[in-house]
């Protein structure tokens, strides 16, 4: 076998980590492009201020934060309300409040 197993498999281990994710099977339907940038964003800047330890960075960094908290507030909002408007029968409600209550998440392993 080979002897340097153990160290090549650290390395690798050290440079690219298995890491553990969760995968939605579809997609929020109130998510945008505009909030999904400004989400990339806050992850870009909150590792920033962690590595550079910056105070300025990390007040831009809770400022996206909170704007991104309020806009997933508002388009999930804005986006029951188009749905509920539009329900015509019991059956569409129950099925709506389903929908509302019960996101499914699929967890699955990725190596990044």
């Amino acid at each position: 076998m080979f002897s340097g197993h153990g160290t090549l498999c650290s390395v690798c281990d050290f440079h690219a980590p298995v890491k553990r994710v969760r995968i939605r099977s579809q997609s929020l339907s109130w998510m945008d492009n505009s909030i999904r940038w400004t989400m990339n964003l806050r992850y870009k800047l909150f590792k920033t201020a962690i590595c550079n330890k910056d105070q300025n960075i990390y007040a831009r960094y809770k400022r996206v934060r909170n704007e991104i908290t309020s806009e997933l507030r508002k388009a999930k909002s804005r986006y029951f309300n188009e749905k509920i408007a539009s329900v015509r029968s019991a059956a569409a409600y129950w099925n709506l409040i389903a929908e509302a209550t019960n996101p499914q998440l699929e967890e699955a392993k990725l190596v990044l």
